[in-house]
């Protein structure tokens, strides 16, 4: 006998014995619809784990059956047979549909590019609202008092809080690294250009290819098509006083990296971490051991993403907080200046340490 039959066998057995069952499930996917029938709710399953009907007593369907929110996204039927999505927070999207893709945070607030490409920013001190909310985006650096994007088609644009207006070449940029007052960027062509404060302080960037650059505000390091990694500093040298060997990285083939104050650290091809130079007051750096997919290393303070998707961080704890991340499991992080966010695996931004508090402006939810 299939399923369905069976199943349809079992409502008109719980009519004749007046059951009294209840089974109501909802979910992304495979949802299970629920019918009533006198006392009983039994669901009517195909053999897919979709729901039918079982044409008994439909009065009773409204438009939250079977759930349309995505990611956890609560329901609300209103009067005029539609329906409302709650998301959970760093959701957004009628249906909470719409995720986080990429995170970046500075001091006291971040920004996230969506899955549709626009731009959202949260937290005191914020650069929401510098650009149309028309405007979609396909990368971005957020840094010292400056923001910079990559518009959809490869146009970059930055946004300063307290500089004046230095804007990068008009060129197709893939990404972007920033860091007070000004930026570089890796072309379509793999080369690196640069604008900005950089042109008073630093010496030409290197020739050749590039897959991706990190500025800090005395140093930069950049991952070669070899992934090989070179570092370079200030035209003076690394600052007396803070020269602790940030623009010296070790030997090895690297996936990423990503430059802070007075230190860099990177992920290498066999998914380790490595860490060169020092924190600002001449600690060295210990990541941790173990395999990981992602790292992220700003003032003083590191976190990477583990091979099983949980978080470990390092440095000196964050003001307001400690090194203990939030538990779960993520996908991408940005720890910024002592305001680190993720997003998580089921699509949601979680932030800690400070300003992400009660009282804080926290990531976005709901439709935007």
């Amino acid at each position: 006998m299939k399923p369905t039959t069976i199943a349809r066998a079992a409502v008109y057995a719980a009519i004749a014995l007046g059951a009294a069952t209840t089974t109501a499930c909802s979910g992304d996917s495979g949802s299970t619809e629920t019918t009533n029938i006198g006392t009983a709710t039994i669901p009517v399953s195909t053999t897919d784990g979709s729901s039918t009907d079982s044409g008994v007593n439909d009065d009773h369907a409204t438009p939250c059956q079977p759930n349309p929110c995505k990611h956890g996204g609560v329901c609300s039927a209103d009067a005029g047979g539609g329906h409302t999505c709650s998301c959970p927070p760093g959701i957004n999207g009628a249906n909470c549909d719409i995720l986080f893709t990429q995170l970046e945070s500075t001091f006291t607030s971040s920004c996230g590019i969506r899955t549709d490409g626009k731009m959202m920013c949260w937290g005191p001190n914020s650069f929401a609202g510098l650009w149309p909310s028309s405007d979609t985006f396909e990368a971005m650096s957020m840094s010292y008092g400056t923001f910079c994007a990559v518009h959809t088609g490869g146009t970059a644009q930055c946004w300063y809080q307290f500089t004046p207006d230095a804007q990068p070449p008009d060129l197709p940029f893939e990404s972007l690294t920033s860091s007070f007052n000004g930026g570089c960027g890796i072309v379509n062509d793999s080369s690196i250009s640069c604008w900005g404060s950089y042109n008073l302080f630093f010496p030409p960037p290197p020739s050749g290819s590039f897959r991706m650059a990190s500025m800090g505000p005395w140093h930069v390091c950049a991952v070669g098509q070899n992934r090989s990694l070179t570092c370079w500093t200030l035209n003076e040298g690394e600052p007396p006083g803070l020269a602790f060997g940030q623009s010296h990285p070790p030997p090895g083939t690297f996936f990423s990296v990503r430059s802070g104050i007075t230190a860099s650290c990177g992920l290498r091809t066999d998914h380790t971490i490595a860490c060169w130079g020092a924190t600002s007051n001449g600690t060295p750096l210990a990541p941790p051991s173990g395999t990981f997919i992602a790292v992220d290393y700003r003032a003083d303070y590191g976190c990477g993403i583990r091979t099983d998707h949980t978080l470990a961080c390092w440095g000196i704890p964050i003001i307001g907080g400690e090194n203990v991340p939030p538990p779960g499991t993520y996908t991408a992080l940005a720890t910024g200046f002592y305001h680190p966010c993720a997003i998580s695996t089921d699509g949601s931004v979680v932030c800690w340490g400070s300003y992400a508090g009660p009282g804080f402006e926290q990531p976005p939810s709901g439709q935007q």
